[in-house]
């Protein structure tokens, strides 16, 4: 029984969370640390509780600190490369705070299909000239469908 009403905490606040992240980023551009960080902190307590192992913390942990990671690994090369910011840091949070949640793999499949969408989507958009090369494109709206592609893959 409290197992379930962890569980339900659970994704009440991811849920919530990534409906205000996706709207804001949209409109915004910007994921506010306020949200992303205590989730983030969220989703590893809440891990814990459900597991009550000092690995399942660790498990959690690592995939939060890579979803970061890689984010901020590629906004490096290509600050590198383009000699400017491509990428906020707020998407690598909201790829940590989808690992901490999550685990590994889904976060690690978020990011792959969001990749594909995101392409689609900015090809599609310069075609259809509403957007060109240099405009910036909101990338936590693209990971939270990402995520949500996933899901619905695992459904099915």
């Amino acid at each position: 029984m409290i197992i379930n009403i962890i569980l339900y905490t659970k994704y009440l606040f991811l849920f919530s969370g990534l409906l205000l992240i996706f709207f804001i980023d949209l409109k915004k551009q910007e994921i506010p640390d306020l949200i992303s960080i205590p989730l983030i902190f969220m989703g590893l307590i809440i891990n814990f509780c459900l597991g009550f192992k000092f690995s399942v913390l660790l498990s959690y942990t690592l995939a939060a600190v890579l979803g970061y990671l890689i984010i901020w690994g590629l906004n490096f090369l290509a600050k590198f490369y383009y000699k400017k910011d491509t990428i906020g840091l707020g998407d690598a949070k909201l790829l940590a705070l989808i690992g901490a949640f999550m685990g590994l793999k889904t976060m690690l499949m978020a990011l792959y299909f969001s990749f594909i969408l995101g392409g689609i989507l900015g090809l599609a958009l310069i075609l259809l000239k509403k957007y060109r090369k240099t405009d910036y494109l909101p990338f936590g709206p693209i990971i939270i469908c990402g995520l949500i592609f996933y899901w619905i893959l695992t459904l099915v």
